[in-house]
């Protein structure tokens, strides 16, 4: 099944821009953004051609995975999230952490 019409990935999309929101001060969500503003899957570095491109960069307001489609703002924030490497069986550059509340 296509990663996008899970269930549990809208689930994510939702949360990290809702519940996430305030994450993004932590030290493990800046440590997160910084790997991920180096790492050559971001489509920083990718120029945008196709009409998918502009809409995601549109949707995620910035750059995002090109594994994974998700915008980094957001899936960095999101404590639960893995890095999109783990889609095609590399090791992630960060994983998911638990917090204790």
């Amino acid at each position: 099944m296509n990663k996008f019409l899970k269930f549990s990935t809208w689930k994510s999309i939702i949360q990290s821009r809702t519940i996430d929101y305030n994450n993004s001060k932590t030290s493990w969500c800046k440590e997160r953004r910084s790997i991920c503003s180096t790492c050559n899957h971001n489509s920083k570095f990718h120029p945008t051609k196709t009409f998918k491109e502009y809409l995601l960069r549109f949707l995620n307001l910035g750059n995002y995975c090109k594994i994974c489609y998700c915008g980094i703002a957001q899936k960095t924030r999101n404590a639960m999230s893995n890095c999109g490497l783990e889609e095609i069986n590399e090791t992630p550059k960060w994983t998911r952490i638990n917090i204790k509340k």
